[in-house]
């Protein structure tokens, strides 16, 4: 997501090249982004927790899946608010 992040704020005529990612996220932020910086984090921490990790139990995958599960609502408010980029239409160029 923080290519997608980068490449809407491109989009919005904002220089990105070497701005470190949370930094994009506090500007996206500021332009509607639902996600903040601490939820940001958060989803870091699971992803990771999730892909990098490697729980030892059952029951650190369930917690963390329950907590993406608690977040869905903000996840899809996330992909809803970057599809509604204005971009020029795609196809002819006659």
């Amino acid at each position: 997501m923080g290519k997608l992040l980068k490449t809407y704020l491109i989009l919005k005529g904002e220089s990105v090249e070497n701005l470190p990612l949370i930094d994009a996220v506090n500007l996206a932020y500021r332009y509607g982004f639902p996600i903040d910086e601490d939820r940001w984090w958060e989803l870091r921490t699971l992803r990771n927790a999730l892909t990098h990790e490697y729980p030892e139990s059952y029951g650190e995958i369930a917690e963390a899946i329950n907590r993406i599960r608690e977040l869905m609502p903000l996840l899809k408010a996330s992909c809803k608010f970057l599809k509604a980029i204005d971009t020029p239409p795609r196809g002819n160029d006659d």
